[in-house]
């Protein structure tokens, strides 16, 4: 709330060491925010950006679900019993901090980390770089996560493409 209201900057924060360093946070989500928020709307803003990170992370869990093969009635079995559980506080994910109770930065970047696996599931390596890339943007230590499955990925490409030009060649 200090970086999204630019507390920073009143003159009772001017010599404040931990003040002052708020404005170099990385992230670029709270800053952005600040651009439209008051101290009017910063709960209503909150919580848009709780709800959107929700709907991005059941969205990423369904692309997952579908690039596994589940058969359609069950995807969205899953996916109701995902959201009803998640909103109630009853999910056995948001036991280890995934499904939290409040918006933060990271749990925006695991949205797009797992909208990453999901297009690496489906060999879309570019795309899946893509999500990787605004993970990272968001959360330097959740894209960090996403450089292995990528790399890996990315190897098993290259082999499947060597492998394909070979038997082209030959």
């Amino acid at each position: 709330i200090p970086i999204v209201l630019w507390m920073y900057n009143l003159p009772q924060f001017a010599h404040d060491p931990v003040m002052q360093s708020l404005h170099k946070f990385v992230s670029p989500i709270y800053p952005l925010l600040a651009h439209v928020a008051t101290e009017a709307n910063i709960v209503g803003l909150f919580f848009a950006c709780h709800v959107l990170t929700r709907v991005l992370t059941f969205y990423a869990l369904i692309l997952i679900m579908m690039a596994s093969g589940l058969a359609e009635a069950r995807l969205w079995v899953g996916a109701m019993i995902l959201v009803f559980t998640g909103i109630y506080g009853f999910s056995p994910v948001g036991g280890d901090g995934m499904l939290i109770e409040y918006f933060t930065h990271t749990e925006l970047a695991q949205a797009f980390a797992l909208i990453s696996a999901s297009l690496i599931m489906r060999r879309r390596i570019v795309a899946a770089a893509l999500a990787s890339a605004v993970a990272f943007d968001i959360n330097i230590f959740v894209g960090v996560w996403m450089l292995a499955p990528l790399g890996i990925a990315s190897l098993l490409q290259l082999g499947r493409e060597s492998g394909k030009a070979k038997v082209l060649r030959e």
